[in-house]
């Protein structure tokens, strides 16, 4: 996924955090061509918004600036725009929450509604049910829980955007269907574990939820 602009992120590079552990996760079962995995119960500081999606490539924005836009609304959360002025590390990786919620009411020929809900993990210490979480000072940004559940991930390598993430998913989806497994058609998780300035072994993953 582009982020563009790195010179803004090599300057906080210092404070974002790699850790595989986190959101803590279990693999269940791999094969050639997918993984099954479970994620546990998480807390993450979201920022939601709709867009279209629609089969004509060019009506889709996919330009680096609006992603840029969104992922710093993210990383300024943590680098001390909260209501306690804490500054945290900023864990990677990105997850972006995609939700089909219905047919575009301007141009329904093929175009649909989602709900985007970008979201990165808050530290451990932040994950107990008492814990004093930092408030985001940004209205527009909040804190959620996303329960425990069962999924299929896709993994891939290399710099990646919006078309790559579109056919990773459709890959994932045509590998289920030929074992016949059920999963939850409206929703996909798309997700970017590196920093853009990372050039190589990148890693990214789809995530298809189990019904």
């Amino acid at each position: 996924m582009p982020f563009g602009n790195l010179k803004k992120m090599v300057n906080v590079g210092k404070n974002i955090c790699s850790d595989l552990t986190v959101p803590v996760q279990k693999s269940l079962e791999k094969n050639e061509n997918f993984e099954t995995r479970f994620y546990e119960k998480n807390r993450y500081v979201v920022y939601k918004y709709k867009t279209i999606d629609s089969k004509n490539p060019n009506k889709n924005n996919s330009g680096d600036d609006p992603v840029m836009k969104n992922v710093w609304r993210l990383m300024k959360y943590t680098q001390g725009e909260n209501d306690k002025k804490k500054n945290m590390k900023l864990y990677m990786p990105v997850f972006v929450f995609i939700e089909t919620i219905g047919e575009s009411q301007e141009d329904p020929e093929g175009d649909v509604e989602c709900e985007v809900r970008m979201m990165v993990s808050l530290p451990p210490e932040y994950q107990g049910e008492n814990a004093d979480i930092p408030m985001p000072n940004n209205p527009e940004l909040f804190i959620d829980v996303l329960e425990g559940f069962k999924c299929y991930v896709r993994t891939f390598s290399g710099f990646s955007n919006e078309k790559i993430f579109k056919t990773e998913t459709e890959k994932l989806r045509i590998s289920l269907n030929e074992v016949d497994i059920k999963h939850q058609k409206s929703k996909c998780i798309c997700i970017s574990y590196d920093p853009p300035y990372k050039a190589f072994n990148r890693r990214n993953e789809v995530i298809l939820i189990s019904v």
